[in-house]
């Protein structure tokens, strides 16, 4: 259908129109191919920047974990989590709690420090 046989004693003539044909959906089937790849490798490539980031994001997760495992048990770590977690003092050292910290912002950042040396020297005072 598509080429045109005609046999002559030992050989066989193909008309150029059946090649043509032959060619043409021969490239019509590789393009329809390379789409298809190009599709999936579209995919993998989203994929695997999805994959690259949850891996930095893992490693970086990582390095701070084993920073943490570097810390457990040194001087600073027990002192630092003593004093966060179960509010421990050195001595000579006074606690303040504000309870109302509304009241400190009408203040400027100059006028708390003011205020805050104001108390520490009354405090020394009255010891």
């Amino acid at each position: 259908m598509f080429k045109r046989l005609w046999r002559h004693a030992n050989h066989i003539t193909v008309r150029w129109v059946g090649i043509a044909l032959l060619a043409v959906l021969m490239l019509s089937l590789f393009a329809w191919g390379m789409a298809a790849n190009r599709s999936a490798l579209r995919e993998l490539s989203d994929q695997e920047i999805t994959l690259n980031q949850a891996l930095y994001t893992r490693n970086q997760q990582r390095a701070r974990l084993e920073a943490a495992v570097q810390q457990v048990g040194t001087k600073s770590y027990v002192e630092r989590e003593a004093r966060s977690s179960l509010g421990y003092l050195k001595s000579g050292e006074i606690r303040f709690r504000i309870v109302n910290p509304e009241a400190l912002s009408m203040y400027t950042e100059e006028e708390n420090q003011i205020l805050l040396d104001q108390m520490r020297l009354d405090i020394e005072d009255a010891e």
